[in-house]
Parts: structure tokens; C-alpha cells; sequence
């Protein structure tokens, strides 16, 4: 009996290492080399970023930044309970749990008033939503769909993932960030996050991206009024540029933006990412702006990590960054999980996407940026309270960090694209 379960342990863990070895093979590998790079405060840089990452931009009419998770998760439940007409909400993670009874309720309390209700989450990340939710959603009258359950005939499919965060509300406030619907956001301590609560045109290619994966869910298109309602741009309002990334495209959007975006910046680039494991191009591009005077600085997690093999393979990195200058910052009171860059103090990016191959090549991802020095203002802010409370890597320390951190760290480089 016992060399029989050896045998198929045996079989299962060669078969696992060859679907992972399937999978980084699939994987289109596209390195990037940027002959010139321009600056945000170009007039043609933001239009050429935006045709070059098959973005959309509209005019941002009232913003708000969010970055208290009970207060995000607040706000969010109170523009449910406000909604008249529809809501939509795309979210990769909806756990059965305190946080999930209070939108269950709202959603719930909405579609039994008439509201039309349509909920995509993905299969992976609601594999803990209790089937007793999933049946009241529908039985008060909520679509709920599930996106890409796993299939025989499409295996490879399942780890494409949607990773996007987006609540519309009427077709005229949005929200998106990177929260998801689960207790653990709370604590404690609370995870470090970030959401915004957008309201204008913008809020109408945040709709359309819900309806891009609705209808790979199976759910029919509307693109009535109800949902896309004419929104009169105020050309005295700041820009939001809407990046969509789905794997389809064989390389991410997203870290195309991300990319032009360093190279782009002549006194300032900050950047917070919850996994932080970027290419070799990106890491080229980081240590060449730090070495140019650029004050670049990165805050990851640190201790109280969620998951530690990423964090282990993303410590591999650190070497060249901090030799060419770039300040590293480990957050130390809780998970952090917010997704951001700040460049120059003018331009800003937030969303979905985090900084790893996972989100680059095999997830759904959307991220808006903002070029206005108000919002910028109000993300620096952000940055420097996560800095008072995070402990700068010295390069000393990390080359003498412990065994297990570099053996961690090795594995996880194998497995680097899953991750």
C-alpha cells in the first residue's frame, strides 16, 4: 500500500511540474528596449501612452481616494444601497464572511426594489462563497455569474484569471482599486489598501470593461441607457486613462504602461506593489532613473506578508535595485495590498495590477491613471504615511539575510510566473 501511494505521489508531482512547465512555456516572453523615452509634462506623451496601451481616457468630475479598508468597504455598501437603476460589480475574491453579509444584504435589498443587479465573480477567487449566498443573491432577484469555471475540455483556461475590482453604480459612479470582498481586508490590523471613487466619463469605460468579461461569462450585452447614460464631459476636469489588460493579448498593457512610465520620470518615481516581481527590463529601467538622480522608491510588504514564496523570490531582486540607488521599503504593521505608482508629483496610476507575472501575462487586469497634481498630491500622501511605518532594506542587510530566505526565494524564481 505504501509503494503504491509513493507511485502516485510520484506521478502527481511530475505531472505538476510539467502543466508548470506547459504554462511558462505558453507564455509569450517580449522584452522591452526603449530607444527614447519622453517625460509626462510633453504635450504629445500622454496621448502617445494612451495610444500606445490601448487605453481610453475621459474627464474625472469628482474623485476621492480611499484608503481606510472598513471606510472603503463603507462607502462602497452606501452607493449600492443609493443605486436607482443598476449595478454592476466585477471582483475577483467574495468570501462568505462579515464583510460579505453586509453587501449580500445591500445587493439583495436592491434588486427586490427593481434595481437590475449583475454580478460577476471569478470561480477561483469565490471558491469560498457558501452556495446558501450564491442562492439568495438569486433568489432577491441578483445575475450572478461565474467567470471561467474550470472546464475538461478548456484546462489551461482556469488560470486566466479576473483579477479586476470594479463597482458602477447607475453608469455614473464607479469605483475601482484593488479590494476584495473578505474579512481578512479587515484584520487585525487592517491590510494597506487603495480605492477611488470616480464619478464622469471615465465612469463609462469602467462599465464597458464589466461588460468585456460579463459577456465571456455568458451574460447577455446592454448597452442601453441604463447602464451607459450620456455623460457631458467637463473639459475643466482631469483625465482618467482606463488600461485594460486580458491575456488574450499576449503581452500586458499594464506593464507596458508601467514601463514607459519609469522611464518617463525625471524627479520622482514611487511605487507600492503587494508582489513585486518585475522582468529584467523593468529592473534595468529602475536602477538606470535611480542612477540618473531619479528618487526612486519601493514599497512591498514585509512581515506580515499573506503569502510568503513571492515575497521570498521577490527579496532575489533587490540586489541591483539597491545598488544603483533605489530605496526599498518593507510595511510593517499589516498586509499590504495596495497597487500604485506616483510620477513627478503630476502623474499617478492605481488599480488592479500587481507587479508580477501573474497580472502581466495570465489575469484580467484594469488600472486608471490621473494626470493632475491634486490627485497626485493626495497618493503621496499615502505613500508617506506607509513609509513612517515601513523599515528601509539596506544592502547590507540583504546580503547577509538568512538560508532560508535565499532558498525561499530560489524556488519561488521557478515558479516565478504562477506566482
Amino acid at each position: 500500500m505504501t509503494s503504491l501511494l509513493n507511485a502516485f505521489l510520484g506521478i502527481g508531482a511530475v505531472s505538476f511540474a510539467c502543466l508548470v512547465v506547459l504554462l511558462v512555456a505558453l507564455r509569450v516572453n517580449v522584452r522591452y528596449c526603449l530607444h527614447a523615452a519622453g517625460r509626462m509634462d510633453d504635450p504629445d506623451f500622454l496621448p502617445t501612452l494612451e495610444g500606445l496601451t490601448n487605453s481610453s481616457s475621459r474627464r474625472i468630475h469628482a474623485f476621492e481616494l480611499l484608503t481606510e479598508t472598513a471606510g472603503i468597504y463603507a462607502a462602497m455598501v452606501a452607493a449600492i444601497a443609493a443605486a436607482q437603476r443598476t449595478v454592476t460589480l466585477e471582483t475577483y475574491l467574495f468570501w462568505s464572511g462579515q464583510v460579505a453579509d453586509t453587501f449580500v444584504e445591500a445587493l439583495c435589498d436592491r434588486a427586490r426594489a427593481g434595481v437590475a443587479v449583475k454580478l460577476l465573480f471569478d470561480a477561483d477567487g469565490s471558491r469560498h462563497l457558501s452556495r446558501a449566498t450564491v442562492k439568495q443573491l438569486r433568489a432577491a432577484g441578483c445575475e450572478l455569474r461565474f467567470f471561467r469555471p474550470f472546464r475538461w475540455r478548456q484546462p489551461v483556461q482556469y488560470n486566466h484569471r479576473t483579477h479586476r475590482k470594479l463597482l458602477v453604480i447607475d453608469g455614473v459612479v464607479g469605483f475601482t482599486g484593488g479590494i476584495g470582498v473578505a474579512d481578512m481586508w479587515l484584520g487585525p490590523p487592517p491590510w494597506l489598501e487603495v480605492m477611488a471613487r470616480l464619478e464622469g466619463g471615465v465612469v463609462g469605460i469602467l462599465q464597458g470593461a464589466f461588460f468585456q468579461n460579463w459577456v465571456i461569462a455568458g451574460g447577455a450585452l446592454d448597452l442601453g441607457p441604463r447602464y451607459f447614460p450620456v455623460i457631458q464631459d467637463d473639459l475643466a476636469k482631469p483625465l482618467g486613462m482606463v488600461t485594460n489588460s486580458a491575456p488574450i493579448w499576449g503581452d500586458s498593457m499594464v506593464r507596458l504602461l508601467y514601463y514607459a512610465a519609469i522611464c518617463s520620470s525625471q524627479r520622482q518615481l514611487w511605487l507600492m506593489s503587494p508582489y513585486f516581481l518585475p522582468g529584467e527590463d523593468t529592473i534595468e529601467a529602475l536602477c538606470e532613473r535611480a542612477r540618473a538622480g531619479v528618487d526612486v522608491r519601493l514599497v512591498v510588504p514585509g512581515p506580515a506578508r499573506d503569502k510568503s514564496l513571492p515575497y521570498f523570490a521577490s527579496r532575489r531582486l533587490y540586489g541591483d535595485l539597491l545598488e544603483a540607488g533605489v530605496q526599498i521599503y518593507e510595511y510593517q504593521p499589516a498586509m499590504l495590498h495596495a497597487k500604485a505608482m506616483v510620477v513627478d508629483g503630476r502623474w499617478c496610476t492605481f488599480g488592479s495590477t500587481n507587479f508580477d507575472p501573474r497580472s502581466f501575462f495570465l489575469n484580467s487586469e484594469l488600472n486608471v491613471s490621473v494626470t493632475d497634481p491634486q490627485v497626485a498630491a493626495a497618493f503621496l500622501a499615502f505613500f508617506e504615511g506607509a513609509l513612517a511605518r515601513s523599515e528601509r532594506v539596506t544592502l547590507a542587510a540583504w546580503r547577509t539575510r538568512p538560508l532560508h530566505d535565499r532558498l525561499i526565494g530560489a524556488l519561488g524564481m521557478v515558479i516565478r510566473d504562477q506566482l
